[in-house]
């Protein structure tokens, strides 16, 4: 085998040079693991890149795994890389697996073991070494190959497009030049290398491709095809960047993270967008929530696509313990669990979504301010949505709008269950807390100095109010300032006022129960709680989240949407209850 300094300088090694700057591979001072099997391909990598490590000013390492398959040609390659590695002066790590052991354990392929053990070792190298970069020995057979083996298997445009000069710390410094080229190279060169048995076994799906599929298709249909091949990966790898970025757009727009654990999809995007960009966007949703892309197929966007518009509450159970719901036009995505906990566990993401700003929005970013309006939202301190402002604190959210929207999140739902059976006693002049709200009751008498009642602030005169404070000191002030609060159009949704002699029984705060109802009209016209909530499209899930003020089983208010009508102010009112729910403070 020729030393260092016997390999050729040739059009063959500056063609991989450019390669390397065109796609900033390399730079001077940096650190470089090859994996090394000790084939054609990775034997040709190790060799140009010693010859050009001095050039370019960069460190070379190198690793190999055995995979306790081969036996004794395992072996046999192992002290191959051993030898090379130490007569070019190069680093050089030997790692052995039970490959078959580990894909048995695991209920995976041999293949696939195979290359998660080599993706390990090649990364823990890598930092050891000092966060070197990891090159890889692909070539433009493997895109084709891979091409055509993920368009077999059903793939999109990613599949088409898997193979990347540089995708974070790997590179592919071989990936434009075809493997004649190499084996012509090294023949050149007399270079030897070891050469793998079960590469002429096609029982394995890459082998038929390789030694089967590629010929036949250079041979019968077009000599140029492995590199149209890969050309199609190149503008398909445009296209799905391209792509990604609209679905990205899409998801800031319409979509909104309640939780690590829910998504919800505006019913706007499906009305909206092109459908293609939507389902995108939809397996963006998916695949945040799985924390990994594998396993959600065409099938399960299609699922998830076709409840839009459906009836409220249809269902699609998805892989990963992922539910999708039709809630009032919008599309609830949550996840209640399954096998993706240990995909968690063991820090894999769905790459291009998992680190953004996607999938962190959860810790408390909220819609966009021409966002779509959700009934969720998370914890914040101000943000603007549709048809108001949103004061949001610990999980509450008020709408500036007489009937508008209150959410409790709870980042676990199972804590519900405790909560339900809770109730409290409203107690005049003092806060509690319930569910993480804070609720405030007093007494007011309204007192006219001339003779009159209150006439729902429609009078000319204002007229001052004895107002009980805390210590029961009075305060006057104008009844005009109070006139709409009065009248039931509350500028601040938080706080309601009742006629306090109008209610007869003991008023508690609790959360909904069979039997509850509204009196929504003066003339005692009654309306089921659950049909309000309907009415409402209140989504179901949040429906046993929402406190109610109740007397008996009539709700005189539904915190944060509306009250009822038989204790509203009105003509001969003397005192008033002013209840003011607020989100407890940090």
């Amino acid at each position: 085998m020729p030393s260092f300094y016997e390999v050729k300088e040739s059009m063959f090694i500056r063609k991989i040079e450019e390669t390397i700057r065109e796609y900033n591979m390399i730079l001077a001072g940096d650190k470089v693991v090859a994996g090394v099997s000790g084939g054609a391909d990775s034997v040709c990598l190790f060799c140009v890149l010693d010859k050009l490590r001095e050039k370019m000013g960069f460190s070379l390492y190198a690793i190999h795994v055995h995979h306790s398959i081969r036996g004794e040609e395992a072996d046999r390659d192992a002290e191959f890389v051993r030898k090379l590695c130490e007569e070019h002066g190069i680093p050089c790590r030997i790692c052995k697996y039970d490959v078959p052991a580990f894909a048995a354990e695991n209920r995976l392929s041999v293949e696939e073991a195979g290359r998660m053990l080599r993706r390990e070792a090649f990364a823990e190298y890598a930092n050891e070494v000092g966060h070197a970069k990891i090159a890889l020995a692909h070539h433009r057979n493997d895109v084709a190959e891979t091409v055509l083996f993920n368009l077999a298997r059903g793939s999109g445009l990613a599949g088409l497009s898997s193979l990347k000069p540089v995708r974070e710390s790997y590179i592919r410094p071989l990936l434009f030049v075809g493997r004649e080229e190499i084996i012509g190279w090294l023949s050149e060169n007399n270079i030897r290398f070891c050469t793998d048995s079960t590469n002429a076994d096609s029982a394995y799906s890459r082998n038929f491709i390789r030694n089967r599929i590629l010929p036949e298709l250079t041979e019968g249909v077009n000599r140029q095809s492995v590199r149209h091949l890969c050309e199609v990966s190149t503008e398909a790898g445009e296209a799905e960047e391209f792509l990604t970025e609209c679905a990205k757009k899409c998801f800031n727009i319409y979509a909104k993270r309640i939780s690590r654990e829910e998504i919800f999809l505006s019913c706007r995007m499906f009305q909206d967008e092109n459908p293609y960009i939507v389902a995108r966007t939809a397996k963006l949703a998916l695949c945040s929530l799985a924390g990994t892309a594998k396993d959600i197929g065409r099938v399960h966007i299609k699922a998830v696509c076709a409840l839009a518009g459906s009836e409220n509450g249809k269902r699609a159970d998805l892989p990963y313990g992922i539910c999708a719901e039709s809630v009032y036009g919008d599309i609830r995505l949550v996840r209640t669990g399954g096998k993706d906990e240990e995909s968690r566990e063991n820090g894999q993401t769905f790459h291009g979504c998992a680190d953004s700003a996607l999938v962190k929005r959860w810790e408390g970013e909220t819609a966009r301010k021409s966002g779509p309006t959700f009934h969720g939202f998370t914890d914040s301190a101000l943000v603007k949505q549709q048809e108001g402002d949103v004061s949001v604190k610990s999980g509450l959210a008020f709408r500036n709008r007489a009937d508008g929207v209150f959410v409790k999140h709870r980042e676990d739902a199972m804590h519900q269950e405790s909560q339900l059976s809770k109730e409290t006693a409203l107690e005049l002049g003092r806060a509690k807390m319930f569910g993480g709200v804070q609720i405030f009751a007093e007494l007011q008498d309204v007192c006219d100095e001339y003779g009159g009642n209150y006439d729902d602030g429609r009078a000319s005169n204002a007229r001052p109010i004895e107002k009980m404070g805390k210590n029961g000191a009075c305060k006057r002030e104008s009844i005009g300032e109070f006139a709409d609060t009065y009248s039931g159009k509350a500028q601040n949704s938080c706080t309601k006022k009742f006629d306090y002699d109008r209610i007869n029984g003991m008023l508690k705060i609790r959360y909904r129960m069979a039997g509850d109802y509204l009196v929504i009209h003066p003339d005692g016209r009654k309306k089921s709680l659950s049909d309000y909530f309907t009415d409402r499209k209140v989504p179901r899930h949040l429906r046993d989240a929402i406190p109610l003020l109740a007397c008996g089983s009539e709700i005189l208010w539904v915190i944060g949407y509306r009250t009822g009508e038989s204790c509203r102010i009105r003509e001969g009112t003397r005192r008033v209850l002013s209840v003011t729910a607020s989100s407890e403070m940090a």
